[in-house]
């Protein structure tokens, strides 16, 4: 714990320009990266999918994340919840323009089947300072991707792609596993 608190200290000085935001994702990923290396056999220990079950239909869900600092707790949250549904397959659509190490790294340790897209919203749709957020829409391109994907790609990862079920899921929200 102090050779990390010492490498983010060096580097934070490296960071005098970043916003604060900017800072604790940084320093968030490098905290995660440096858990794997301190501790190699925490990271061998990811989670198998559970198979899929022929006689159950496929739940897929479509979430888009965006980056915050909450972003992994919430991603965690629900991740550990999805992990007691049977046939269950995530789509996870980040908002950014290209795939970020630290979802790729949660995702492949989440023990889930789950796909991991990116697109990033236009300008003219990102909320300005002080705006409400009921101004603009929140994450309706990266639920359009999901779809897509689905349309594209249901033969790869479900077994009658006529029969399954898709669900926008929140990942700032908490769900029942009486939904399921």
């Amino acid at each position: 714990a102090a050779v990390m608190f010492l490498l983010i200290l060096i580097l934070s000085d490296h960071q005098e320009k970043l916003s604060l935001n900017e800072q604790l994702l940084a320093s968030q990923l490098r905290l995660s990266q440096l858990e794997d290396v301190v501790n190699p056999a925490k990271a061998a220990r990811v989670p198998k999918p559970r198979p899929h079950r022929p006689d159950l239909p496929v739940i897929v869900a479509i979430t888009p994340t965006n980056p915050r600092p909450t972003q992994k707790a919430d991603l965690t949250r629900l991740s550990l919840t999805l992990r007691h549904v049977p046939n269950f397959h995530w789509i996870v659509v980040e908002d950014s323009v290209a795939k970020t190490d630290k979802v790729s790294r949660f995702l492949s340790k989440s023990g889930l089947h789950y796909t991991h897209l990116n697109y990033r919203t236009p300008d003219d749709m990102q909320l300005n300072a002080g705006e409400g957020r009921w101004r603009k829409h929140r994450g309706v391109e990266q639920r359009n991707l999901g779809l897509t994907y689905i349309l594209e790609h249901a033969h790869e990862f479900m077994p009658n792609p006529h029969k399954g079920v898709v669900y926008f899921m929140d990942d700032d929200n908490t769900y029942s596993l009486e939904l399921f």
